[in-house]
């Protein structure tokens, strides 16, 4: 079965990958995931060492907050595998940034107490849009504080005349016209289902590889991403506690690039029985949950590799 394995990862559609101005805040590309243990990791963090290296963050923690409608009518949509689906997310960097964001949209009593360090904090939202298997994210970089008011219903003209931006320094280094063409994005996404309220809390450790200057030239675009704790909060319940959304042993990698694998990398994927799938941490953070409320439960759903949830 190797070959079935090699040429799984191999065959992906001729495109490369889009990217506009600084490339940070929009871009498309290709993804793929795979449910893989520490010695598979270790394995393909060997076979990238003379490509790739550890980025300036290093291992560092990402949370993200998903939001949705009532009925959860996103996630709903996007489980089902549709052709075209959408998200939007609110994520921060950091282990501190992570506990602000949090207590910024649950613990209410904390926030007078929290809100000079909360005030000009970075933090991205982000629509993320699939669409026939290629992935795009459009995102704006704006104060937490602005962030909550502006997915509370104050539009963003109005949010941009908050206290927080006078010392806030954007990290994406936006233009304007660039800005409102993405929040005019997220508008109609809002417009589309109704006020958004947090859904679904996702957080994890992230360890990131990008490539080398002295890469060759199939692997300049290749980054890969290895996440590891995957916890998940519901945030629509009173007094919630973090639940494994992958198992201690288990980590989730990310091969993003510009088009179909290089072969050698297949070669080392199909060696250590690596097969991309379809997960999403929101997901199966969902399918947890609908277990608990039928009784059911199942730590992880996505156990039987190839199999996850979309």
């Amino acid at each position: 079965m190797p070959f079935v394995w090699l040429m799984s990862n191999l065959l992906e559609p001729e495109w490369k990958e889009e990217r506009v101005g600084n490339g940070r805040d929009v871009f498309k590309r290709l993804e793929k995931k795979y449910v893989l243990d520490r010695l598979q990791r270790n394995s393909v963090m060997d076979a990238l060492a003379c490509t790739h290296r550890i980025d300036a963050y290093g291992t560092s923690t990402v949370t993200s907050l998903y939001f949705d409608t009532d009925r959860f009518d996103l996630i709903e949509r996007s489980l089902e595998k549709p052709l075209y689906k959408e998200k939007l997310r609110l994520r921060a960097y950091g282990a501190d940034e992570g506990a602000l964001l949090l207590h910024m949209f649950t613990d209410y009593r904390e926030q007078r107490r929290m809100m000079p360090a909360a005030r000009t904090l970075p933090v991205f939202l982000e629509i993320k849009t699939k669409y026939d298997g290629v992935v795009y994210k459009r995102r704006i970089a704006l104060p937490l504080e602005a962030a909550r008011a502006y997915l509370e219903g104050v539009p963003y003209e109005k949010v941009k005349h908050l206290s927080c931006w006078a010392d806030f320094e954007d990290p994406l280094e936006q233009s304007q016209k660039r800005t409102a063409q993405i929040v005019a994005e997220i508008d109609a996404l809002m417009d589309r289902h109704g006020l958004l309220a947090p859904s679904v809390m996702i957080a994890c450790e992230r360890t990131a590889l990008e490539p080398l200057e002295t890469a060759l030239s199939e692997r300049k675009e290749l980054r890969v991403t290895f996440d590891e704790g995957v916890r998940a909060l519901n945030l629509r319940q009173s007094n919630p506690v973090w639940f494994p959304v992958l198992d201690r042993h288990t980590q989730l990698m990310e091969v993003k690039n510009s088009g179909a694998l290089d072969v050698a990398f297949a070669r080392v994927l199909s060696q250590e029985n690596l097969y991309p799938c379809s997960f999403s941490k929101y997901g199966n953070a969902y399918r947890i949950l609908q277990r608990q409320a039928q009784g059911c439960w199942q730590e992880y759903p996505h156990q039987g590799k190839g199999e996850c949830c979309a």
